[in-house]
């Protein structure tokens, strides 16, 4: 029975934590205005962005064969290796452009994402001083409200860039170690296809 008791308090207590965690995160981004609002659109947008590319790549990685197949059908006709192998690239070059789709979105969010939450600290540090003015420093509560404007910006702004700037460059790196490897093979399948034939 107490433990009964136990479980059904400690579960109460989770939820009631979950539900005032949700609700102070809300605040939170309430108390850095437009901004934080702005900012929290474009980590979801780029959160999808950064979903799409990896398992964007994760697929390509996977079936690899198929652009190297379908490159090679394209200089088949093709009896010069180095002619060959130079059509060849060029086209695997328009392939990794389509590849690379997305990657600037994905740098775009993780650039301007510390510039907004700046323009939150500038809009939130003025606000501050324009409640000074006002009302003088008798009324703190009001220049509290500014500062803290300027710092929830500020942070949003570093926690959305930190992770795009992570993902690009794992991206970045991953593009170029599927490059590198398509072309290798694909020089060697060529060159192996002009001696075989």
């Amino acid at each position: 029975m107490n433990n009964e008791l136990n479980t059904t308090l400690t579960t109460n207590n989770m939820v009631n934590n979950i539900s005032s965690t949700t609700q102070t995160l809300f605040e939170y981004i309430d108390k850095g205005g437009p901004i934080a609002y702005i900012l929290m659109i474009l980590f979801g947008f780029g959160l999808t962005m950064i979903l799409w590319k990896f398992f964007h790549l994760l697929f390509i990685k996977l079936t690899k064969s198929k652009y190297l197949y379908e490159t090679l059908e394209e200089v088949r006709n093709i009896n010069d290796p180095s002619l060959a192998i130079t059509v060849a690239r060029e086209s695997l070059d328009e392939k990794i452009v389509a590849i690379e789709s997305g990657m600037s979105t994905i740098k775009i969010i993780a650039t301007i994402s510390p510039l907004l939450g700046l323009l939150g600290t500038v809009v939130g540090i003025l606000s501050a001083f324009e409640s000074v003015a006002a009302s003088g420093l008798g009324e703190a509560g009001k220049f509290a409200t500014g500062i803290s404007l300027a710092l929830v910006t500020t942070v949003m702004g570093l926690i959305i860039s930190i992770p795009h700037f992570i993902a690009y460059n794992y991206f970045n790196r991953s593009i170029d170690k599927i490059d590198a490897s398509l072309s290798k093979d694909l020089d060697k399948l060529i060159i192996q296809e002009k001696q075989d034939a």
